[in-house]
């Protein structure tokens, strides 16, 4: 998604380059499993809502990788 967000930056389909990057992760970033791990942790269940939260982390992390890295590879392109 930031690639694509970078190229139709390019293009000049898009004016603002980080408000589509921001509103594109915020869709993707697990709000709903974050939740329901919280409430498995006051249930009861540690094990199961510590292996939920690892979960999410580990989801939120990659999208935020995943969106680095096309700014990096990509990012002279907004430069152009």
């Amino acid at each position: 998604m930031g690639t694509l967000t970078l190229l139709l930056t390019r293009i000049g389909l898009v004016n603002d380059i980080y408000t589509v990057m921001i509103v594109n992760s915020m869709m993707l970033i697990p709000g709903i499993p974050m939740v329901n791990a919280f409430r498995n942790l006051l249930c009861g269940n540690e094990i199961n809502g510590m292996l939920e939260i690892l979960k999410a982390l580990l989801e939120s992390i990659a999208i935020v990788c995943g969106f680095v890295l096309s700014i990096f590879l990509f990012g002279g392109l907004i430069s152009w």
